[in-house]
């Protein structure tokens, strides 16, 4: 008993040994621990003071912005009517006396707004905007098939011989399509019926890969023996030269005859369903040639036309000018051009408003057709002055093709009617003077003119009435003058949503003298109440700047920034936002709280 006690008396004694020696060690693990954290944290702490120290941001000016700078287009300008006869919309960015030149013409040229699509037709791509300049840009329309011949393929011969095919089995055989595209009509197939009468259901499978490309609507088949046609609702075009698997699918049984065929010619399915039959990618073998056989439709020739109409002027012509651009993607098209005539109240076959040529024997080779009427040019507008023009290409082939319409134009001219009108679109950066810090738009055009006695018009777009709205009256000098004016009437209605204005200079009225106009500058800027902050990074590192603050004796306003400047550079930074008082003081903070002060007064 006394041996034990002591052997119990050692194990407590080593047990309080062992646990003394896991406190330690977890204790020791513990500080570890604690001292890396408090060595990274200090190391981290070092290394953002070490960076907070080589930022050196310096505000050398504030002050108050009252105009934005200036907007010029970015594209040519719009010409509704005239033309453009020197320079570029380049040279209207700045007023350095290098000009674009304008030209008053006698007439006026317009575009469809409207199209229709004749025969079966369909129209592939492309919108009507793509018609207003011979660009390469198309509206495409594709051809349909105007005339057909018919054909079968398969086996249009039976015998005594036959399978019986119970419901809901697919049986057929393997047939070549013709070498040329086919449209499938009908399959006709050698059948009857067991006892009464039977739905019978005609597929076209692709051999390739057993795919269903097409189902007929269902026949009833009798117990006479007889040939059998259903017809496709869709009808499918077939490829050339393509192997395809002719079959049929009854809801009972029926007997389908056949005659010899070739080496697996026959195909069968034995699991399928009438009413909704399923590819038949098990289908089994034999060397049947089953009695049955496509009946199709072979295009010999393709049409392709689309009528275009718009609407013009109804005043006295001189000359009716109508141009089409256009091509095909094929050669050799027998192509029609017509312009509705009102008189007789149909498109005209000869004469005035007629234009035939066979296109070019180059695919998708552009070409330009141009006719001029000199008398009774408005037999070809209506009272409201609409008007409506015929495309149309005709070619005997088996093969598809497209029509690409480039430019239509229809083009007035009359006498002693000279007119300009030009169209500028120009686009705030709203990004950096927002609509709602806005004023006013103030639009700039420094211009000439080589006639001083007519009056000009600029005119804004309203974006709400969708109108053009007269903002100012110009009567330019023989030398260059600005004109300036400023939008401050519900100027949010001449700009859109994405800061885009569009102002037209066009001449007030019509008159007998052709006018020359010389423009060296033409643009828009934001009248605005805001603030222009010239900075300085002096330090060694890129300065993030924060916030701004505005401060004078009665606020403190504070406004968020997101600026950033690389050591070394300078930076002005607009906000349209920051209203500054008479006097302030100005403060901005970086994001690793550096400040840097401005006063003012």
């Amino acid at each position: 008993m006394q041996n034990t006690i002591r052997l119990l008396k050692k194990f407590i004694q080593a047990k309080k040994g062992v646990s003394n020696v896991i406190v330690v060690m977890l204790s020791l693990i513990l500080i570890v621990l604690i001292v890396s954290n408090v060595v990274l944290w200090s190391y981290q702490m070092n290394q953002f003071d070490l960076e907070r120290m080589q930022e050196n941001i310096k505000i050398g000016n504030v002050t108050r912005v009252t105009r934005s700078p200036w907007f010029i287009t970015k594209t040519a300008y719009i010409i509704e009517r005239g033309s453009a006869i020197n320079g570029t919309y380049m040279d209207t960015w700045t007023d350095n006396n290098v000009y674009e030149a304008f030209r008053e013409e006698a007439h006026y040229s317009y575009n469809p707004f409207e199209y229709h699509l004749l025969g079966s037709t369909q129209h592939v791509s492309g919108s009507l905007t793509d018609l207003q300049e011979d660009d390469g840009v198309y509206m495409i329309f594709r051809s349909y098939a105007s005339q057909n011949t018919t054909g079968t393929f398969g086996n249009t011969a039976s015998s005594s011989k036959y399978t019986t095919v119970s419901a809901n089995r697919m049986y057929g055989s393997v047939f070549t399509s013709p070498d040329y595209n086919v449209i499938a009509k009908n399959i006709t197939f050698y059948c009857r019926s067991n006892t009464g009468t039977r739905n019978v259901k005609c597929l076209i499978v692709t051999h390739s890969d057993l795919k269903i490309i097409a189902i007929t609507n269902p026949v009833t088949v009798t117990t006479t023996a007889q040939w059998w046609t259903a017809t496709f609702s869709s009808p499918p075009t077939l490829s050339p030269n393509t192997e395809y698997i002719l079959m049929i699918i009854p809801d009972n049984t029926v007997r389908l005859y056949y005659t010899e065929g070739s080496l697996y010619q026959g195909h069968y399915d034995t699991s399928n369903s009438y009413s909704s039959p399923t590819d038949p990618t098990d289908a089994l073998h034999n060397n049947n040639q089953y009695s049955i056989y496509c009946g199709y439709e072979q295009p010999v020739e393709y049409t392709v036309q689309a009528e275009f109409s718009g609407t013009s002027n109804t005043e006295l012509w001189t000359q009716l000018v109508w141009t089409v651009n256009s091509c095909f993607t094929t050669d050799n098209v027998n192509v029609t051009l017509q312009l509705f005539n009102y008189q007789i109240n149909n498109y005209p076959n000869d004469g005035d408003g007629y234009i035939s040529y066979i296109s070019s024997s180059t695919p998708n080779m552009d070409e330009t057709k141009t006719a001029n009427i000199m008398s009774n040019t408005t037999y070809f507008r209506d009272e409201y002055g609409n008007w409506k023009l015929k495309v149309k290409g005709v070619k005997a082939t088996n093969t598809q093709f497209d029509l690409k319409v480039d430019f239509v134009e229809f083009k007035t001219e009359m006498q002693d009617a000279y007119a300009l009108s030009i169209i500028g679109e120009f686009t705030l950066d709203i990004s950096t003077y927002p609509l709602i810090y806005i004023d006013s738009i103030e639009i700039q055009i420094r211009l000439r003119a080589n006639d001083t006695l007519e009056n000009w018009s600029l005119n804004a777009h309203n974006w709400t009435s969708g109108q053009y709205s007269v903002i100012s009256q110009v009567t330019p000098t023989a030398d260059f003058e600005y004109y300036t004016i400023n939008l401050t009437d519900a100027w949010q209605s001449y700009v859109n949503e994405n800061g885009t204005v569009k102002i037209k200079f066009c001449d007030a009225g019509l008159d007998a003298n052709q006018t020359i106009i010389d423009i060296d500058f033409f643009g828009l800027r934001a009248v605005i109440d805001g603030a222009c902050f010239n900075f300085k990074n002096n330090g060694s590192t890129t300065v993030h700047i924060m916030s701004i603050w505005i401060i004078n004796s009665t606020n403190h306003e504070r406004y968020n920034a997101n600026l950033f400047i690389n050591a070394g550079e300078e930076a002005i930074y607009i906000r349209a936002d920051v209203s500054l008082p008479e006097e302030f003081i100005a403060k901005v903070v970086t994001e690793r709280g550096n400040i840097a002060v401005f006063a003012e007064g």
